[in-house]
């Protein structure tokens, strides 16, 4: 995996990146307001069901403190507060990547 870095006026963040099949793939962000971003938008999860079934996985952790956009979505360090909890976000995570490594 890659790391980008990135600096702003009021906050900073990184971007783990992975390069499958010749591109680089952006799934999530991480930012010092303490919030992970999940960028939704990458094949398959621009297929409705494919975004559907990973919001469902993220709920299923996290619960309603998930913040959701069309694009993005926006979960905050306090819901991954607990060592289970976190355990499960991070299976999330890498469900969604097996599954963009298949599409």
């Amino acid at each position: 995996m890659q790391i980008q870095w990135g600096t702003g006026r009021s906050q900073a963040f990184f971007v783990p990146k992975f390069n499958y099949k010749g591109k680089n793939r952006t799934f999530f962000r991480v930012w010092s307001n303490a919030t992970v971003e999940i960028c939704a938008y990458e094949p398959p999860f621009n297929l409705e069901e494919k975004k559907a079934e990973l919001l469902t996985r993220f709920k299923s952790v996290v619960g309603t403190s998930i913040s959701i956009n069309p694009y993005c979505w926006y979960i905050p360090f306090s819901a991954l507060n607990d060592e289970m909890v976190f355990r499960q976000f991070l299976e999330v995570l890498v469900w969604a990547i097996c599954e963009i490594k298949l599409s």
